[in-house]
């Protein structure tokens, strides 16, 4: 074969492989659960880019402070630690 030849047949053939790789990888993000999760928030309507009637932070999680704060013992003892 003549180095022409075999630099057109790699060329497409890669260009074929990174095509697949891109495909499959689009498919496989479309489909995680992440976007589930945010295509469920959302709803099915136009995709406008704007949420409308979503309350402010609907996908954060909020922190209950009296269960974080624990005991002193707890923050003494973590104080400790981290700032060793």
């Amino acid at each position: 074969m003549t180095p022409i030849l075999l630099l057109a047949i790699t060329g497409i053939f890669v260009s074929v492989a990174v095509l697949a790789g891109f495909v499959t990888w689009s498919m496989l993000e479309r489909q995680s659960p992440d976007q589930r999760r945010i295509r469920a928030l959302v709803g099915g309507g136009a995709a406008t880019g704007v949420v409308v009637g979503e309350p402010r932070g609907a996908l954060t999680h909020t922190v209950n402070r009296s269960s974080a704060s624990g005991s002193p013992f707890r923050i003494s003892f973590w104080r400790r630690v981290v700032f060793r």
